[in-house]
């Protein structure tokens, strides 16, 4: 049950971030698929900030080549991109980036300490640790 209510609220905020996107000035002028396209798009943006702290160099391969599948020009593509991250995540792209590295520079050294401690252990965990199936982790 209680693995049920988490699921439950990651879905509604997700949700939410999403009907936000969907009602935003972009968000209307898209079809379906192309408001599709544009979710997986920002998500992949999104986790190439958290890996690199950097996107502009995804945010414009993705931009051309959405625009050139869509047959609007890339500026466009990008404003679209942009205008969907911001709605669905609360921050443009840039704050974004800036918040996780304002985040960063707050960890001291025992911070890391540990997590690097805790991500040794993983190689432990998974060798000794209890089995269970993939679907079920």
């Amino acid at each position: 049950m209680s693995n049920e209510n988490t699921t439950n609220k990651t879905t509604t905020r997700k949700t939410q971030g999403e009907a936000a996107a969907r009602e935003s000035f972009s968000g209307r002028l898209l079809t379906d698929r192309q408001f599709d396209d544009v979710l997986a798009i920002t998500g992949i943006i999104e986790r190439e900030i958290r890996s690199s702290g950097a996107f502009k160099d995804k945010l414009g391969d993705y931009s051309y080549a959405f625009a050139r599948s869509e047959k609007f020009d890339a500026m466009k593509a990008e404003t679209i991109l942009r205008d969907i991250f911001k709605e669905r995540t609360g921050r443009t792209m840039n704050q974004y980036r800036e918040d996780l590295a304002k985040r960063e520079e707050t960890l001291t050294d025992d911070h890391r300490a540990l997590a690097y401690a805790r991500a040794c252990d993983i190689g432990d965990m998974m060798e000794k640790g209890v089995k269970m199936s993939f679907h079920r982790a």
